[in-house]
């Protein structure tokens, strides 16, 4: 079923899967992708962990947001064995990519990505991305 989303003020409706669905935001900046967890929480409910946190952790969510510097090379092994399990195959999994955006895109599909989503980004733009 699918519900349409209005933030209020200058951001335009879109359709959305419903407030039912879990996303799973995986982030190793500082503020834990606040911006991005305030965005997808329009869509459903976020759990917001680090990488290192990731163990076992995947099997009741939806979607999994990976919003990481895909350059750290311990990063992406880490992330690398979790995606492995057994638990991590059911979520697709979409790669939020800055700056550095081919080797961001060439890591991400290395590590079975979904989709690429690249900074900076509308929240409209986020949302409908998500939802397709």
């Amino acid at each position: 079923m699918t519900a349409k989303a209005q933030i209020p003020g200058r951001w335009p409706t879109w359709p959305i899967t419903g407030p039912t669905d879990r996303f799973l935001l995986i982030s190793d900046r500082p503020d834990r992708s606040a911006d991005l967890a305030d965005i997808l929480t329009l869509a459903g409910a976020v759990t917001q962990i680090s990488p290192l946190e990731l163990s076992g952790r995947t099997d009741h969510y939806f979607r999994m947001i990976v919003d990481v510097d895909l350059t750290d090379i311990d990063t992406v092994l880490g992330l690398r064995r979790q995606f492995e399990a057994p638990a991590a195959h059911h979520a697709p999994r979409y790669f939020v990519i800055g700056a550095d955006r081919h080797h961001g895109g060439t890591q991400a599909r290395a590590l079975g990505a979904s989709m690429t989503l690249f900074r900076p980004f509308a929240p409209e733009d986020l949302l409908g991305d998500i939802s397709a």
